[in-house]
């Protein structure tokens, strides 16, 4: 799921779903039918079939000399005859970082810890250090959809909790996190520091998603998607003119189906080669090219935050400064004037009062009589290409034909496009970085003992170019990641991707 897992948790062939919740009886915590031993000091007569290291308790304010002492009488008692290990985490980072190094893996972990900050950074270490590891921490209802999404997998069962854990398995959207988190003041902390401070921790396990978002609350700004867009189109877009045109967002998307924005391009000479960046919030900038990737809904109100232009203009000016000698055009309202005003470079403005109108349309086409001319589509496909793979997989010379789906082709078929780049064998075999490599028959989905390697940036809903070691390596197969792909190799079991098209070499028979 998007930053949070789902699955089945199986011990003594007994199974319990994830995210659950635990159930505390005496000395006894129940996981559905699965028996774990409470976490306390004093020795229990009471058997279970997880058992639970018996470590000091180690208040959260305790001073600093009584939990140095504490902390290391708990790592003297480390024992690999456990199942499960309580994290009583203190004040003291450089203490806690010391301690968290040397605790091994356990199939549980109880994180207590009151303070927000804190607690996201031990989860977050213990979740990249032991992916296969089940996290628990107490909860109040409000507080599991954004726990939830920092990786908790259990929480303490009460009648409200349960009911918050079955709404937001029922609405898994970053919407309902956000509006769940205007509730109380903790919960907005989290939310903030989740998304501002632990963005390089929950962007990795985020999914690349298709859908239509919606951006409702100024929390989007900065959700780990929205940040991945900017960060992909700030390192991996090239403006394809030095010329350059700022046009406004429209309400339907893509831009290029809106009344609005057909009525723009009236303005721009058919194949005419520009840089084309929509101004919106809050993806920020949005290339032309890549305006398929920007599937989304606001409340359009004409007002922009400080932070929306800080965020925009900032964009704006990593995009400009890869070209030399910009010729910057700006055709928007006077409502983006801020972030206009921004801008590290010159700015001739086209739009004379409303940008629809014919004499401000008149003027912008004035500027761009004398563009070079290549055939757009192939510019948007290169560009999707960088967008996805971090690469331009296509050859120097391609051709884009078809109306609804695109074929894009060499001497051989590359890929389809129709709102989305869908590899063909011989565009798979060109990927060099989105790939995941196995050494077995591709009959179906790769599962995570199969993988051998795989590339770190991959994310949940890439899409992964499957190889296979023979006599080199050869793409078997095209498929979409589920898990990061640091983690497909940290697992041993689950699956890996789930592949939606084989090759020719997907079984030995045909090698």
């Amino acid at each position: 799921m998007d930053g949070y897992r789902t699955g089945t948790f199986t011990w003594n062939k007994k199974t319990a779903p994830i995210p659950n919740l635990l159930t505390v009886r005496n000395d006894v915590v129940y996981l559905d039918d699965i028996t774990i031993e409470r976490p306390t000091v004093y020795e229990k007569e009471v058997k279970t079939e997880l058992r639970t290291a018996s470590v000091l308790r180690i208040p959260y304010t305790t001073p600093r000399n009584v939990a140095l002492r504490f902390t290391r009488k708990n790592i003297s008692l480390l024992s690999s005859g456990v199942e499960v290990y309580p994290l009583y985490i203190t004040k003291y980072d450089t203490l806690t970082t010391d301690f968290l190094s040397k605790i091994p893996f356990h199939h549980v972990f109880f994180v207590f810890c009151p303070e927000e900050r804190r607690l996201l950074r031990t989860l977050f270490y213990v979740r990249n250090a032991y992916p296969r590891s089940l996290l628990y921490t107490l909860a109040e209802p409000e507080e599991i959809p954004v726990l939830l999404t920092a990786g908790v997998d259990l929480f303490n069962y009460t009648v409200e909790n349960e009911e918050a854990l079955r709404r937001v398995l029922e609405n898994p959207t970053k919407e309902y996190l956000e509006k769940e988190c205007n509730s109380t003041v903790r919960t907005k902390r989290l939310l903030r520091l989740l998304y501002r401070e632990f963005y390089e921790s929950i962007e990795k396990y985020t999914a690349f998603k298709r859908k239509k978002e919606l951006y409702i609350s100024e929390d989007a700004l900065y959700r780990p998607e929205v940040r991945r867009f900017r960060q992909r189109v700030r390192e991996r877009y090239t403006p394809p003119s030095h010329v350059v045109v700022l046009f406004p967002c429209s309400a339907k998307k893509p831009y290029s189906q809106s009344q609005s924005h057909r009525r723009l391009r009236t303005a721009i000479p058919r194949n005419g080669v520009l840089t084309e960046l929509i101004l919106t919030s809050p993806l920020g900038v949005v290339p032309r090219e890549l305006e398929d990737f920007a599937k989304y809904d606001i409340p359009v109100t004409g007002h922009w935050s400080h932070e929306e232009v800080m965020e925009t203009a900032s964009l704006l000016n990593d995009i400009l400064a890869k070209i030399p000698h910009p010729v910057v055009y700006s055709h928007v309202s006077t409502a983006y004037q801020p972030i206009i005003e921004q801008l590290q470079v010159p700015v001739i403005d086209t739009a004379e009062g409303n940008p629809l109108s014919e004499q401000s349309l008149t003027t912008l086409a004035s500027h761009l009589q004398d563009l070079d001319r290549t055939p757009f589509l192939e510019r948007k496909m290169r560009a999707i290409s960088k967008f996805l793979f971090h690469e331009d997989i296509f050859p120097g010379k391609i051709s884009v034909t078809g109306r609804r789906t695109k074929l894009i082709r060499s001497d051989k078929v590359l890929a389809r496009y129709s709102s989305d780049l869908i590899l063909a064998q011989a565009g798979a075999e060109r990927v060099t970085t989105y790939c995941v490599t196995v050494d077995f028959d591709l009959r179906g989905d790769v599962f995570c003992p199969g993988v051998l390697s795989a590339y770190s940036g991959v994310r949940p809903g890439d899409q992964v170019v499957i190889k296979r070691i023979i006599n080199g390596e050869h793409a078997v197969g095209v498929g979409r990641a589920v898990l990061p792909g640091f983690m497909m190799r940290k697992m041993d079991r689950g699956m890996a991707v789930k592949v939606h098209t084989r090759f020719h070499y997907a079984g030995t028979n045909n090698c």
